[in-house]
């Protein structure tokens, strides 16, 4: 899933997100805000708050004075 730049927030709740060998969230440009989500792929966001989540990949956030990873699994690497 890939947002254009300046896009709008993403919001992703209860939901399984496959990157198919790619990325998962392509959201450089924004605020990303996901809730008992599984992403398998890369994850990029310019701010990302997340909760009770399985982040499978690697993740890259822009601002990360902002946002939280919370209750979550994140892969090594």
């Amino acid at each position: 899933m890939a947002l254009p730049a300046r896009g709008p927030d993403l919001d992703v709740s209860q939901s399984i997100v496959d990157g198919h060998g790619g990325a998962a969230i392509d959201a450089e440009e924004s605020r990303v805000a996901l809730d008992r989500a599984t992403l398998l792929g890369a994850v990029s966001a310019h701010e990302l708050s997340a909760s009770d989540c399985v982040l499978d990949g690697p993740v890259s956030v822009t601002r990360r004075q902002s946002g939280c990873l919370r209750f979550s699994y994140l892969s090594e690497g």
